[in-house]
């Protein structure tokens, strides 16, 4: 129920560092270089390329001979064959499927748990990304090939090492590899279990049986002591194991541990990540909905809502700057590049004119001081990084005091720092609304399940929309009566309004390389509105004062960037179709609790008619304006306007021929709602209402015999009470004559 739904972008593949040997053992997860773009791991524009340096230095000629460097007797290697493995399964079909041969993916297997730390890291980085692009062979690895075996290998013997270590010793080197080993480990062991059934079935009955699965949360308890990657792993497998898991929920974990952990994030003045928090908040409220679940969302609720105070737009234009600066730094350097070529093409053009002149003995003198010349300016002037690591004239290593420090490479690191924390505060508030949206949805449908449809015809006119006064609480669980009335709503609207008020379009004009960003921002704005929408349907905020007005005008300012103002149709592309879905799903809500609250104006209603019948307009959004059509086709606006009350009806009857069963429905029930009464008879007879009823009851009958097996059991009961409603409406306004 609480996992976040992109998890398979979370699981990203890990990059070529180029690390050296000398450097093995450094924490790859705090280093390395992420990215959540779905685009890195297209086969158009693979992510990583084959470093054909490396290639060269083992006489490598053909990818293929990399299969028999996986067993080199010499850890380098090995380590070296994985990590090019591991780029070549990103961008190489042909690769792929010789490496899922049984004589080489049972090779890989084996290195899963390799003597060599770093060996079996990226053993498992190619299992990684081969699971990641070759969703396919996951039920082979589970099944036929048993990796989740070795995997747990390293996960049985890196735990009780990690959780026996003294403070002062875990963020030694050996700490280190061990959090290493165990972060790939899960990574895996999280996309096997989210594809796999068997793999999810298999790593519940090991963890949840003993104590393993209580040294995850020891692990979260001592977060002070890990880096970010490390925890964000655990937490991020513990949300997909317990969810929706009948082991789990058996697994009888200590409650003291529980409320230890419960406290850690519900403290604001924690140093625990807002991101590890929410994910933790994920895992408590799969395990606590067994024993209370409406209990364990009011505790939780604070913390999800810590996480939507966060500006989604907060940090964006440091970023850009920052790159901005990359970008000229980097052409500057180019430039510099250039030049020094184009210098260097001269002299030695100049030195083999010289060649023609003198002896073979002046000709080697000449050139070894021309090379000692080029070698000194580009010491002085082009290497602008430094081996920090490099021999100086004495032959001694050289002391900190004289390496030097790129200042490209810094702003670099700078960016990819603020990048990181940009992300990682979005995929917090996203996590958090993702587990509202879930809240309300489920608690909706358990709701409308235990709605009785009766088939008695008594239902004409009983109940009309605009017509909802009275507390909206009283059908409500305890569940939706905590959260309509928390700081939900309100924390929703801050983070729409504050995506849709900056021009996020220009930003990437701009800077087109914060164009992934922008897209994660997006969908967190489609997502606030999506839980917006859900609650809406449930129940329609009062307070704080000016709440639904404040939501109306905000809802009407998103939906009219959706339009095109030329040709007056729906964007075309898919997000925008969707959001517009929401929005008029949502002003319909405001308007069946509040009908003054819009669409007043002739106009406006008029504008309504002409989009619900563009071509554009898709089956959801169609049925959302005839909804409101029905509301706003009762003001008096409307029926002081009978030009306007016709245009209307003649909407509705031409929507009656949609073959959408919901629109038809809706269609009916506006049609009752404004033409029901005997002030409008003349608009009635203008329109010839009833014939056109008369001549349509006896085709919804048959549609009803048509989908019966096709349309879910709520709509079929909502199509029935048209159907019913229908007969009683004609003979209601039969009887007005």
């Amino acid at each position: 129920m609480g996992k976040f739904t992109s998890n398979k972008n979370y699981y990203r593949v890990d990059p070529i560092t180029g690390v050296n040997r000398g450097s093995r053992g450094e924490n790859e997860m705090e280093g390395g270089q992420n990215s959540d773009d779905p685009q890195m791991y297209s086969e158009t524009n693979p992510a990583l390329v084959l470093n054909d340096n490396y290639m060269s230095l083992f006489n490598i000629t053909d990818p293929l001979e990399l299969f028999n460097k996986m067993d080199s007797v010499d850890g380098m290697e090995r380590d070296f064959a994985f990590r090019t493995i591991s780029e070549q399964v990103l961008e190489n079909p042909s690769f792929r499927a010789t490496l899922l041969q049984n004589v080489n993916i049972t090779r890989i297997i084996k290195r899963l748990i390799d003597d060599d730390v770093q060996v079996r890291v990226s053993a498992i980085g190619t299992i990684r990304n081969l699971i990641i692009i070759e969703e396919n062979c996951i039920e082979r690895l589970v099944g036929e090939l048993n990796i989740l075996e070795m995997l747990l290998m390293n996960l049985s013997q890196g735990f009780p090492a990690l959780i026996a270590l003294k403070e002062e010793d875990v963020k030694k080197d050996n700490s280190l590899e061990i959090q290493q080993v165990i972060y790939q480990t899960l990574t895996v062991i999280s996309n096997l279990c989210e594809y796999s059934e068997k793999a999810f079935e298999m790593m519940s009955n090991q963890l949840m049986n003993g104590n393993a699965f209580l040294l995850f949360f020891q692990i979260i308890q001592r977060f002070e002591l890990f880096g970010n990657d490390f925890l964000n792993s655990i937490a991020e497998f513990l949300a997909i194991i317990t969810d929706d898991n009948p082991v789990a929920l058996n697994s009888k974990v200590d409650q003291n541990v529980l409320m230890a952990v419960f406290g850690l994030i519900k403290n604001r003045d924690s140093k625990m990540s807002m991101k590890l928090k929410t994910l933790v908040s994920i895992t408590l409220l799969n395990l606590g909905s067994s024993l209370n679940r409406e209990l364990v969302i009011k505790k939780i609720t604070p913390v999800l809502l810590e996480s939507m105070e966060l500006s989604p737009i907060q940090g964006l234009p440091e970023i850009i700057n920052i790159t901005k600066q990359c970008k000229e730094l980097r052409a500057k350097y180019d430039k510099e590049e250039m030049e020094r070529e184009k210098e260097m093409d001269t002299m030695m053009d100049g030195n083999e004119q010289q060649q023609e002149k003198e002896s073979i003995e002046s000709e080697s003198a000449t050139t070894d001081q021309v090379d000692l010349e080029m070698s000194d300016k580009l010491n002085s002037n082009g290497n602008r990084k430094k081996d920090v690591n490099g021999d100086n004239n004495n032959g001694k290593k050289k002391g900190k005091e004289n390496v030097e420090v790129d200042p490209l490479e810094a702003l670099e690191n700078q960016l990819n720092e603020k990048i990181a924390i940009w992300k990682d505060n979005l995929y917090s508030q996203q996590i958090s609304i993702e587990i509202f949206t879930n809240i309300l949805i489920e608690d909706n449908a358990n709701e409308d399940s235990t709605t009785n449809y009766d088939d008695e015809d008594d239902k004409f006119l009983d109940i009309e929309d605009g017509n909802t006064q009275g507390d909206q609480t009283e059908e409500l669980s305890g569940t939706m009566k905590f959260l309509v009335v928390s700081d939900l709503p309100v924390s929703l609207m801050k983070v729409i309004e504050l995506v849709s008020s900056n021009d996020l379009v220009s930003m990437v004009k701009d800077c087109s390389e914060i164009l992934s960003l922008v897209v994660s921002l997006k969908q967190l704005y489609k997502r606030s509105i999506t839980c917006l929408s859900n609650l809406l349907i449930i129940y329609i905020p009062t307070s704080p004062q000016g709440i639904q007005e404040s939501m109306w005008s905000q809802l009407i300012r998103s939906s009219s960037t959706l339009i095109n103002s030329q040709t007056n149709e729906i964007n075309q592309n898919k997000m925008d179709i969707e959001l517009m879905e929401l929005i008029t799903s949502s002003l319909w809500s405001l308007m069946r609790k509040n009908p003054a609250i819009g669409f007043n104006q002739v106009l406006e209603i008029r504008n309504l008619i002409v989009l619900s019948q563009k071509a554009s307009t898709t089956e959801r959004i169609r049925t959302n304006i005839i909804g409101i059509l029905g509301i706003s086709g009762q003001k008096p606006q409307c029926l002081q306007e009978p030009q306007i009350l016709k245009d209307i009806g003649n909407c509705l009857l031409l929507a009656l021929k949609d073959p959408s069963a919901e629109i038809i429905s809706e269609s009916l029930n506006s049609i009752f709602d404004i033409y029901a009464e005997p002030h409008v008879n003349q608009i009635c007879k203008e329109l010839n209402l009833i014939t056109h009823l008369e001549s349509f009851v006896p085709v919804i009958r048959n549609k009803l015999k048509s989908d019966k097996k096709k349309l879910e059991r709520s709509l079929l009961d909502r199509l029935d009470e048209s159907r019913i409603n229908l007969t009683r409406f004609i003979n209601y306004k039969k009887s007005q004559k």
